[in-house]
């Protein structure tokens, strides 16, 4: 909890910094709702481009900098299953299309927060990275679009979506 100048309390508040297609920003997007209710600290999702915030602090991803560490996947693979029991979650499946070039998913979820559809964009985004084949835009065979599909038919057209994103970079 935080306090201002006239000693009230405000809540405390986390910033949750992802990326669609990084498998730990998926298994870390399951815990969240549980940590909140348990804490009462609410989590402010923020969309970024984590190949971006690589290449501006002049990092790489760690399959790029890990790649012939002997023993490195095997070590991922068994903290990745022990984050799975520790929090019980059911029916992970990691997606084989990772990496993932989701440029344009995060872009629709800047244009969501604009559209006021952004919790149920998530939804659908992380729908579709958690169900292989469904996104895959390596292949080129699909479109972001079919993240969109499963939030329902009230759902903004995810190209409506794009533009507002875009529209909205090119006013600042």
């Amino acid at each position: 909890m935080r306090t201002n100048a006239g000693s009230h309390v405000e809540p405390a508040w986390v910033q949750f910094m992802f990326d669609f297609g990084n498998p730990n920003a998926d298994l870390a997007e399951r815990v969240i709702p549980d940590v909140e209710r348990r804490t009462g600290v609410k989590f402010e999702y923020v969309p970024v481009l984590l190949g971006g915030i690589y290449k501006l602090t002049g990092n790489s991803s760690p399959a790029e900098y890990l790649r012939g560490i002997e023993n490195e996947p095997e070590f991922q693979e068994l903290e990745t299953q022990r984050f799975i029991r520790r929090h019980n979650i059911a029916k992970f499946r990691k997606n084989p299309c990772v990496p993932v070039n989701t440029l344009q998913l995060m872009r629709g979820a800047v244009g969501a927060q604009f559209e006021a559809v952004f919790e149920p964009y998530c939804h659908a985004a992380y729908y579709a990275g958690r169900s292989p084949g469904r996104y895959d835009p390596l292949n080129g065979s699909r479109s972001p679009r079919g993240a969109t599909r499963h939030a329902g038919p009230a759902f903004p057209d995810f190209a409506l979506l794009i533009r507002a994103a875009l529209v909205r970079e090119m006013d600042e």
